[in-house]
């Protein structure tokens, strides 16, 4: 048995979402077409706001759209968790202003709306998806209270929130 090659050393295109900007990319998601979305935290020049953007492709070489920002910039942002399913809809997810919003790609743009989830906490951890009909899926887990944030020493309560309907209010 050979070897396993390594493919050479490649640089990002100017066109990629990855080069040429401050943003830290967080979340990537991309479907078997090869259409993609990555979320992305872009920061202030002085690191205190952070803007939640997301950039996406349709197609396996179509190009990468520009930076789209998913709500105005906050002290109180978390980078957006990115999901996609196979049809191509898009939704991100991440902490503003101490509660969890997620954002779904509409025809007209990316649409903001409340999870309903339990306030962020050190210790929770969170994850988005989006089902083949469309509908957002937010999930979110806590250790329980007085237990420390490792699986092994203790219980975790665990919340699914289910939009109703595909783009609707959760």
């Amino acid at each position: 048995a050979g070897a396993v090659a390594v493919s050479p050393l490649r640089f990002f295109p100017p066109a990629s979402p990855f080069a040429g900007t401050s943003a830290t990319p967080q979340s990537v998601a991309m479907n078997s077409r090869g259409d993609v979305v990555v979320g992305e935290e872009l920061r202030s020049r002085n690191g205190t706001a952070v803007t939640p953007t997301v950039r996406t492709r349709t197609g396996a070489r179509g190009p990468w759209s520009g930076t789209i920002a998913l709500a105005k910039p906050s002290t109180d942002t978390s980078e957006p968790q990115v999901a996609i399913n196979a049809r191509g809809d898009r939704i991100a997810a991440f902490r503003r202003l101490g509660r969890y919003v997620a954002s779904r790609q509409t025809r007209t743009g990316w649409r903001l709306s409340n999870v309903g989830a339990p306030g962020p906490s050190t210790a929770d951890v969170s994850a988005i998806a989006i089902t083949a009909s469309g509908r957002g899926r937010f999930v979110h887990a806590l250790p329980d209270a007085g237990c420390t944030p490792d699986p092994d020493a203790c219980p975790w309560t665990v919340w699914i929130y289910d939009q109703p309907t595909a783009g609707a209010e959760w």
